[in-house]
């Protein structure tokens, strides 16, 4: 399921439900992943309501990647 170029953002945080308890450490890969309508559907089962809550603010948190740097 995961893709082979597995460059990342990381970044310390807290979690998405309550009760939203911080040292979390958040690895959000550079190459999304699809999901056909039917996993959706098939997730919204499980979380009507949806599984996380608005973005936060960095609050001075700092996010590290392994990309290239793009020279464009």
């Amino acid at each position: 399921m995961l893709p082979k170029d597995l460059e990342s953002f990381r970044y310390s945080g807290s979690l998405t439900t309550p009760p939203f308890t911080e040292g979390v450490r958040w690895v959000v890969l550079a190459e999304p992943l699809e999901a056909s309508k039917e996993q959706i559907a098939a997730h919204l089962e499980v979380f009507p309501t949806g599984n996380s809550r608005e973005e936060q603010p960095l609050n001075g948190r700092v996010v590290v990647t392994d990309l290239e740097a793009d020279d464009d």
